[in-house]
Order: structure tokens, then C-alpha cells, then sequence
């Protein structure tokens, strides 16, 4: 991470780059809409062979499937049981660990849906220590305000670029 950074985060990586975004933004004093998965929904979903559909984060967990594309449209998948159920689980996770979360708004909160394991018990599970290194980091080289905004600016741009 300090190597990409001091390199100039020439090579865009996921998920990285939005850690790094968030970690600028929370230093910079910068907010973004805060992501809510009932709201703003899925992006990604993954089907299996077997036309079994899944939210990434249950991928291949039988039990966690929505349904079945063979005999079911995405409408119905997205209108099932199963994904509300999903939606409820997905809300108490951001509540659990993102409401008082000192990055939230920072970073979106996106994050909370991409994995079950935390490295802080009661955080994030994917990027709150990643941001908190990376502002850890940025702190101690002595990045001013003007430095951090210069960055982000950077690193957003590039997104654009490669998007």
C-alpha cells in the first residue's frame, strides 16, 4: 500500500482505491452519500452453472440462494422473500458496525456487504483497517490539507479514467 501510494497510485486497485479515497476524504474532511443497500440495491449478483443466483457476498452457500434463473425472472428473484431477508440482514449489519463507525461518510458504507469476517471485532470486516492504515500512513509522512486534496483528486480522476 505505501509503495502504490508513494508511486502515485499510477495502477488502479480494487478495492484499494476507494479505501484510499475514503481515507483522503475523512483527513480532507469530505463526505459521500452514504450507500444503503435497501435503497440503492445490488450491482453484482453471481449465477452459477446451475442458474442458481446469489448476492456475492452468499455465493455458493445453497442455502443463500435467491433463486433460480431457469425458472424464475431477476423481477422475481429481486421481488422474493429470500432477497428481502437478505436486505433485513444486510440493514442490521450497517447498524451493528457502520452507524458508529468514525469513516462513515468517508467511506459509504458499501463495504459492510463483502465480507463476514472482521479483523476489529464490532468494525467493518473489509475496509475498516485498510483505512485506518492509510490514513495511519498519510498522517505520519506529513500530508497537508492541500497535499490530501491534491491526491484525492488524483486518484479519483484516474478512477474516471479507467472506468
Amino acid at each position: 500500500m505505501a509503495h502504490w501510494i508513494e508511486t502515485g497510485c499510477a495502477v488502479r486497485l480494487s478495492p484499494l482505491q476507494t479505501h484510499l479515497e475514503a481515507a483522503l476524504r475523512q483527513l480532507a474532511g469530505l463526505r459521500v452519500t452514504t450507500y444503503r443497500q435497501d435503497r440503492h440495491g445490488d450491482s453484482v449478483f453471481m449465477v452459477n452453472v446451475d442458474a442458481k443466483v446469489y448476492r456475492v457476498l452468499d455465493a455458493y452457500e445453497q442455502h443463500l440462494a435467491l433463486g433460480d434463473l431457469s425458472l424464475q425472472s431477476m423481477g422475481q428473484l429481486l421481488d422474493s422473500p429470500s432477497y428481502r431477508q437478505r436486505l433485513v440482514r444486510d440493514e442490521q449489519a450497517f447498524a451493528e458496525k457502520c452507524s458508529s463507525c468514525e469513516f462513515l461518510g468517508a467511506c459509504s458504507g458499501g463495504f459492510i456487504h463483502d465480507s463476514r469476517t472482521a479483523v476489529h471485532p464490532g468494525k467493518c470486516p473489509s475496509a475498516y483497517a485498510c483505512i485506518q492504515f492509510i490514513q495511519r500512513y498519510i498522517e505520519e509522512q506529513g500530508y497537508g490539507r492541500d497535499e490530501i486534496l491534491a491526491l484525492l483528486h488524483q486518484v479519483s480522476s484516474e478512477g474516471e479514467q479507467a472506468a
